[in-house]
């Protein structure tokens, strides 16, 4: 070790005597050189960076608890996309979460899981996705075609199902999660489907199903629909985002007989703090539910929570 340190020294040294040698003008241009590599690649990074962690817009749909007391078996809802695809990563969601699947008891502390649609920069099947994730969840089974269903550990644990889905823009598509009983070891199956409902189809495409802890209960009275940039070129920042643009409405959770829509809704510029292009972000109120849209041709400046009521 002593010897590898000795050369080291010798190294440094004449490289200090060769920039000693040089001319003012010579090691200015150095200096100058070196900050504009380094500013570049800060800028470059920080372009890709904004737009790899920033989520666009979330909106958070509130029912009435004292109707599920156990939570609820189903939760229904349609997506919009307002989009063909996009030379981005993005992704259309609706979060949910279990009414006990944490001894605190509340949203923040309990497990969640999502379903949506996916573009197809980014993805591992460089296709159109759609997507069922529950965290901590402990299997799941799928029968679509040219289908994932794996454990991820990505932001947390749990359990992934996602295929090749070719949805199309003003399409609407419903989905529907689902209890579907209790196996042998006491984990409850919970069921993802979707609909085309544009093209008339009547029977569901299983998604798939992803086994919990019984002890979980049902799906709390709040979920959050959300669009987020997952993925981007290397050149993009928030000034030239193309356009994008999806719709959540019609939401419903049910339990046996018991069907009810959001009393509320809370649209949100932000979430988690990782949220960074709010200034080209709008979200508007439309009957039933929420439009996000993101867009360089969007200038926002009010960026205030909005409790809204949601239109029967």
């Amino acid at each position: 070790m002593p010897k590898n340190t000795k050369k080291s020294s010798k190294s440094s040294n004449k490289l200090l005597s060769k920039l000693a040698n040089l001319s003012k003008r010579a090691r200015l241009l150095i200096v100058i050189f070196s900050f504009i590599l380094i500013g570049g690649i800060y800028f470059t990074y920080k372009s890709f960076a904004d737009i790899r962690e920033g989520g666009i817009a979330s909106t958070q749909f509130v029912f009435d608890d004292k109707k599920f007391p156990y939570g609820a078996e189903e939760l229904e809802f349609t997506i919009k996309p307002l989009i063909q695809d996009h030379p981005d990563g993005v992704f259309f969601a609706n979060q949910f979460w279990f009414k006990a699947s944490s001894n605190t008891k509340t949203l923040s502390g309990n497990q969640a899981g999502y379903a949506g649609l996916q573009t197809s920069y980014g993805t591992t099947t460089k296709k159109k996705n759609v997507v069922f994730s529950i965290w901590k969840a402990k299997s799941g089974v799928t029968t679509m075609t040219d289908s994932t269903n794996r454990s991820f550990g990505h932001e947390g644990s749990g359990w992934q199902i996602y295929a090749p889905y070719e949805w199309n823009q003003n399409n609407e598509y419903r989905f529907k999660i689902r209890y579907s009983g209790t196996n042998s070891n006491g984990d409850d199956a919970w069921v993802a489907s979707i609909i085309n409902l544009s093209s008339g189809q009547k029977t569901p495409t299983l998604i798939g199903i992803i086994y919990v802890p019984g002890q979980w209960w049902g799906l709390d009275s709040s979920t959050a629909a959300f669009s987020e940039i997952f993925s981007s070129p290397s050149s993009r920042t928030c000034d030239n985002i193309p356009y994008i643009g999806v719709e959540f409405k019609a939401l419903t959770l049910k339990t046996g007989n018991t069907i009810a829509p959001p009393t509320n809704q809370i649209m949100r510029y932000s979430e988690h703090g990782r949220e960074i292009c709010n200034y080209r972000t709008r979200i508007s109120q439309i009957q039933y539910g929420v439009r996000h849209e993101m867009s360089s041709r969007i200038y926002n400046t009010d960026f205030r929570e909005r409790n809204n009521y949601i239109l029967k």
